[in-house]
């Protein structure tokens, strides 16, 4: 049964209650159509509860891929089609690395320096940063945060926005927690639609 369906049973039930007359509470058979109808509205809520769920993720996953395609549109503008290829090679160096190991900085130094305009830059600074322990940590973060806020990843993620929650699990970790109450809030203000590369809402991670 779809819940136009169950809608119109309710209603039907609903007029049936209405045309047992005045003296409806003392009547056996009003108090069971009550009781039906009752249910059939938390049956309803729980079929519709999803339903606009999935309609809401829809919407979030259509406005961040319109995101990642502007994004993307920016660099095409700023570099040439070559530039373009050797951007993505050295990306894929540093996916391809230890996070944080020596050549994983070397690579992303690399193409911050030559390329610091461009979205991969960002990408790989976040690399960088979550395989960072420490102050050097802090720091990538918060360049990741000031420099690459808007760029993005392919499946959605803003590199700015993931920097803010690392940085904010960081900072709590460590006993600051002004610092890290600070940057969830600016989430939740903010970015209240950005997820992590699994889709699952930040603001729903914050505790």
């Amino acid at each position: 049964m779809n819940t136009n369906s169950i809608a119109g049973w309710g209603v039907a039930l609903a007029l049936a209650l209405a045309s047992t007359g005045c003296d409806q509470k003392k009547n056996p058979e009003v108090e069971q159509l009550k009781t039906r109808v009752a249910a059939l509205e938390k049956r309803l809520d729980k079929i519709e509860g999803p339903i606009q769920a999935s309609a809401q993720q829809d919407e979030r996953r259509k406005a961040m891929q319109e995101s990642v395609n502007h994004r993307f549109q920016l660099d095409k503008k700023k570099y040439t089609q070559q530039q373009m290829t050797e951007i993505e090679n050295l990306y894929q160096q540093v996916s391809k690395t230890k996070f944080g190991s020596p050549e994983c900085l070397a690579l992303v130094n690399k193409l911050a320096e030559q390329y610091p305009d461009s979205d991969r830059a960002g990408c790989a600074m976040l690399y960088l940063a979550q395989g960072t322990d420490g102050p050097d940590a802090e720091k990538y973060f918060q360049a990741c945060i000031q420099k690459f806020n808007g760029c993005f990843y392919g499946d959605g993620v803003q590199v700015g926005v993931l920097a803010r929650f690392f940085l904010a699990t960081y900072y709590h970790n460590n006993g600051l927690q002004d610092k890290a109450a600070a940057l969830f809030q600016e989430i939740k203000d903010k970015y209240p639609d950005a997820v992590d590369h699994g889709g699952q809402l930040l603001v729903d991670q914050i505790k």
